[in-house]
């Protein structure tokens, strides 16, 4: 699938207007563009920057079929255009996050017409819509393709067959359902990383691409990429001694001599990312590259996870104020709350009173079970639970309303507030509080459906 850079002129279109009302809009089509794209929309001046992300969902109509008409402004270039396509919300950036400034650094040459969005600014995109992300759960990946890079680069993507000509399935192959979107991949041939990727999407059962090399097999492992080629290829050769011992005991890259593994995917870990990113930052001599590898770097640092546990450690000494006060809370649609920047960092603020206010709702008992044991606070005689939201904090770009309100935070035992971020039973205790909770999140101004809230996990 391609992505695409659209832009909009506030003049003639007010597309913020059209979003805050619709999930999906037509637009006019000068470009083949396909189901399944991703466009960009580009908000001309005074914004000039990326607003919003949007999926392709139908093309070349001969007319419009959704009525945005209050939000025309001057329909002279829109109007009897002939071709139209239908573009679904996917995504709302934050203001300055994907500046005009930014991406000229990056790759943009124009913004005057509808482009195909180059690597580099693809790659750029991605890292910043990574920022604020949480990264606990994070892999790291090492993948040998002496053969198949220049396929799989120019398609973005990875592919392994399912098995080998006897129909056994190989570990390093196998490996390949391991990955996870959001992971992150180093690529090595002939002993050099020519590139670092992110995962787009989870492992996917799919046939071999046809450009590849013909196997015993069509049938395989498929993860869709985005490739970052590096300017200045990492040496493995130089830094074996140090790569050999930071990488994990158990399926690593290397072998004990230092040589590659036989196969193809192995696994990596965060002390190597962080060396090896450290290592290619020195090297690139093109200032723009080592910027996006430093933010890339700088973003496996969670602020979120910090600041939810700041959330957790930071009630005790308030809750005493609110155990006497009723319980009142409505849900209703409340302003999203304030962002805050550090460096290049960003991050919604957490309200400790509304987190309190949900405990006290909850009658300081683990909403997953009731019965679960728990243990009286020191400052106060309640039971001792923990605030969690359940749609993370994290996502918060991704909703018109805040998600720091009562209806999304859930009272948990400390056993399941770990189990729900760490454990394997996670996703039925996320069904349980998305049944309980879903018809507060509506009155809130908040739909998710279960699909997409176990992804945010």
């Amino acid at each position: 699938m391609q992505e695409w850079l659209f832009p909009c002129n506030p003049n003639y279109y007010d597309v913020k207007g059209a979003f805050g009302s619709l999930n999906k809009i037509n637009w006019k089509q000068n470009r083949d563009v396909l189901v399944g794209d991703t466009v960009y929309i580009y908000i001309g001046k005074p914004d000039q920057e990326i607003k919003y992300e949007t999926k392709v969902i139908d093309v070349d109509l001969p007319r419009t079929s959704i009525d945005d008409s209050k939000f025309v402004k001057d329909g002279t270039t829109y109007v009897n255009h002939g071709r139209y396509m239908t573009l679904e919300f996917v995504k709302e950036f934050r203001d300055r996050e994907l500046t005009y400034q930014d991406m000229v650094q990056n790759g943009l040459r124009t913004v005057q017409s509808q482009i195909k969005i180059s690597d580099q600014l693809k790659f750029f995109i991605n890292s910043r819509k990574n920022i604020g992300k949480h990264s606990q759960k994070k892999q790291y990946f090492f993948v040998f393709q002496n053969e198949s890079y220049k396929d799989e680069k120019a398609g973005q993507y990875l592919w392994a067959p399912k098995s080998n000509q006897k129909k056994h399935s190989i570990s390093h192959w196998k490996r390949m359902t391991e990955i996870k979107k959001d992971d992150i991949i180093f690529h090595s041939v002939n002993r050099k990383i020519k590139a670092i990727s992110i995962a787009q999407t989870n492992c996917l059962s799919e046939d071999r691409p046809p450009e590849l090399k013909e196997t015993w097999t069509t049938a395989g492992w498929k993860v869709s990429s985005q490739y970052y080629e590096l300017e200045e290829e990492f040496n493995i050769s130089d830094h074996i001694e140090v790569l050999m011992k930071l990488q994990p005991d158990n399926n690593g890259p290397f072998n004990v001599n230092g040589n590659r593994k036989q196969g193809y995917l192995f696994s990596a870990n965060k002390a190597m990312f962080d060396y090896i990113m450290e290592e290619v930052i020195k090297v690139q001599k093109n200032s723009s590259n080592r910027s996006i590898l430093q933010e890339l770097l700088e973003q496996q640092v969670d602020i979120e996870e910090r600041l939810d546990q700041e959330l957790v450690d930071g009630i005790d000494g308030l809750i005493e104020a609110y155990v006497n006060q009723p319980v009142d809370y409505k849900p209703q649609p409340e302003p999203k709350p304030q962002l805050d920047f550090l460096g290049k960092k960003s991050s919604y603020k957490r309200n400790k009173e509304v987190a309190i206010k949900a405990l006290k709702r909850a009658n300081y008992e683990c909403e997953i079970d009731k019965s679960h044991p728990s243990f009286k606070r020191r400052t106060t005689k309640v039971n001792y639970t923990e605030p969690h939201h359940l749609i993370p904090m994290a996502k918060q770009g991704n909703f018109s309303y805040s998600l720091d309100v009562e209806a999304n935070i859930v009272s948990l035992c400390s056993n399941c507030h770990n189990q729900i971020h760490y454990g394997a039973d996670y996703k039925e205790m996320i069904s349980k509080l998305h049944i309980k909770r879903e018809k507060e999140l509506t009155q809130a101004g908040i739909q998710i459906d279960l699909d997409t809230l176990i992804e945010y996990y």
